[in-house]
């Protein structure tokens, strides 16, 4: 767990997140208790509210699936007139607008220094902190949303939350059993704000299957299924019409060309867990304007927005503009008008001490017109080799254009069917948000970084760099699905690319395994400070040597000059290997080298080996 935490009074959250002017809308309703120790049950809270009319417009329900079973005591607000969709009588997750739940007093996660420090970092988990982040990802994921309310009591005390993008904000602990405060402020401005300021996403639009455009995508789905089976993307985007999602009208707001772009698409074919940063959505998505047009991928972000953050639509324009190869084609793209986090605006004006540089993001959408399948899709060995070259091409390409890819992973690397039907690599994530942070919390950098990099943060990323980069992508991808030698493969990947040791200063650096790899040139697969040389290889299905070893073993005999002493470098060899890596152009013949090969088995890759299950990438 990494998540921002601000801590503000009631009331200056209430006026900074809803934005309801003072006076305006008139005074909140006074709360009716039952007398004696039942005024503090929640039954009594959730009775008396309701009666107040607390919050006009909606009500207040027991909702027993809306938190994880432990929570005894749990109840959400409704709006009175629920989308017909859902019925009036639907007290689940893709109606609910707050929600609500009890916790003992020596649960709250946030009673720490809060007024001497009123911003933090929490980075061990907490249960509570765990179950409203993971609650807010599934209001999230089922209504579209840009940032979520609860409401929680901690004893005799209670909390306004709010989660987004960037973090948490909650208010300082008050006294909740009282005839008029912070909760029924809350409430009754929160029946009086905007859609927007609820966190409601105006450029999104159900759509129902009945209805005219719902209609037209499932006639395309039945097409596509007579005219093209087999096919991935056709196949993808009839599997992404289930009727247990909602599907929506999207909007892209493009800046450029002065339009707003509307698209339809059913569920996520990629879906990042967890609200707490980018929230990144990919959908298969059809132009409304065309729904007999072609198929284009739609990504759904929350961009990081600050001084050198880039747009990826416009870094893709660039590399479009000098026909960078195995590159998508940017069509539209642009930030959302006014959807952006609350706290780089709220912590310097209201938080008084603020020790944490603020953050902030801002919703983002770019659609390109290749639709692609992850690298850990690859059909065989041969396959995945070649999308790595391309995409190896391309990261040339924008090397020698001026733009330094800011992280190579798996992630990134995405395999394309091209109209002649040959599958080719795609390099994605041209934008430098967040990725700069070489630290074990951040897995997705830290994990493929290189040896160098992660020994020395503040270095400049070199080429030898981004290779050492490629190949760790590659040997993560061949050990989850090509036969190897390895016993348990997610304890390796844990112990080379997740592991972290200790510099003299006390601050991380990269693993020993890593380590070992890239100054000794070998893979072993002992404990790491083992001498004894047991050493990574691949097979075929009889067992034969596999021919992807021979691209490891001459490539691991580059890096390990990288790592040797200029003086001891004493062979015209050694030299051109260490020269190797100076430049693309030698790895990227000896992947094409190894692509003519005629040995490559055609069907070499696992199949129903958990250790080795594949991981969602856009």
């Amino acid at each position: 767990m990494d998540v921002r935490i601000n801590v503000l009074s009631p009331d200056i959250f209430i006026q900074a997140s809803l934005r309801v002017a003072p006076g305006t809308v008139g005074e909140p309703p006074h709360l009716r208790l039952q007398s004696g120790a039942r005024s503090l049950e929640p039954k009594s809270i959730l009775d008396a509210l309701n009666a107040a009319g607390a919050c006009p417009g909606h009500e207040l329900l027991w909702s027993e699936d809306i938190f994880s079973p432990q929570i005894g005591c749990k109840f959400g607000l409704y709006p009175l007139a629920r989308d017909s969709f859902f019925g009036l009588n639907y007290p689940e997750l893709r109606a609910v607008d707050v929600s609500f739940a009890w916790f003992s007093k020596e649960s709250d996660p946030f009673d720490v220094a809060e007024e001497t420090s009123p911003t933090w970092d929490a980075k061990t988990p907490h249960p509570v902190l765990d179950e409203i982040l993971a609650h807010a990802a599934r209001v999230a994921r089922l209504q579209q949303r840009l940032w979520y309310f609860f409401v929680l009591f901690f004893g005799d005390k209670a909390r306004l939350i709010r989660v987004d993008h960037v973090g948490i904000v909650t208010t300082t602990a008050f006294p909740y059993a009282t005839s008029q405060g912070p909760l029924t402020t809350f409430l009754w401005h929160f029946a009086h704000a905007s859609p927007v300021h609820r966190g409601h996403d105006p450029s999104v639009q159900r759509v129902v299957p009945t209805s005219e455009a719902g209609q037209k995508m499932l006639s395309r789905a039945a097409l596509e299924s007579a005219r093209n089976p087999g096919n991935h993307v056709s196949q993808a985007f009839i599997e992404s019409l289930d009727d247990a999602c909602p599907w929506w009208r999207i909007e892209v707001h493009d800046a450029r060309a002065g339009r707003v772009y509307p698209f339809v698409v059913g569920k996520p074919v990629y879906d990042e867990s967890g609200m707490v940063g980018s929230g990144k959505h990919g959908y298969i998505a059809l132009d409304l304007a065309n729904l007999d047009g072609p198929f284009v991928y739609l990504e759904d972000t929350w961009r990081m927005a600050g001084i050198g953050d880039e747009q990826e639509g416009n870094v893709l324009r660039v590399l479009n503009a000098n026909s960078i190869p195995f590159v998508r084609t940017v069509l539209c793209h642009g930030d959302l008008p006014g959807q952006v986090t609350m706290a780089p605006n709220l912590v310097p004006r209201y938080g008084g001490q603020h020790p944490m540089p603020p953050i902030f993001r801002r919703h983002y959408r770019v659609v390109v017109g290749e639709v692609c399948k992850p690298v850990e899709e690859f059909s065989n060995g041969k396959e995945l080799i070649k999308g790595v070259w391309c995409c190896l091409k391309a990261h040339e390409g924008a090397w020698l254009a001026g733009i330094v890819h800011p992280n190579v992973h798996p992630a990134n690397i995405s395999l394309y069917e091209s109209p002649g039907g040959e599958w080719v690599g795609m390099l994605g994530g041209w934008t430098s948000a967040g990725d700069e942070y070489r630290t074990p919390e951040h897995k997705e950098t830290w994990m493929f970084a290189s040896k160098r990099l992660l020994d020395n943060p503040t270095r400049t990323t070199a080429i030898s760099d981004a290779l050492e980069s490629f190949f760790n992508v590659l040997l993560h991808v061949a050990i989850r699905f090509l036969p190897n030698n390895i016993a348990c493969v997610s304890s390796f990947i844990h112990a080379y690319f997740e592991a972290y040791s200790r510099n003299a200063q006390d601050l991380p650096r990269a693993g020993l395994l890593k380590s070992q790899a890239m100054t000794r040139g070998i893979l072993n697969l002992a404990s790491p400070d083992s001498m004894e040389r047991n050493t990574l290889h691949f097979v075929t299905s009889s067992q034969d040597r596999h021919p992807i070893n021979d691209v490891f073993d001459e490539l691991l005999s580059w890096i390990r000059t990288s790592y040797t002493p200029g003086y001891l470098l004493d062979s015209r060899d050694a030299l051109r290997k260490f020269h190797n890596l100076e430049s693309h152009t030698a790895m990227g013949n000896l992947l094409l080298t190894h692509i003519g090969r005629q040995d490559w088995p055609s069907q070499d890759r696992c199949l129903g080996n958990p250790e080795r299950a594949v991981v969602s990438h856009a």
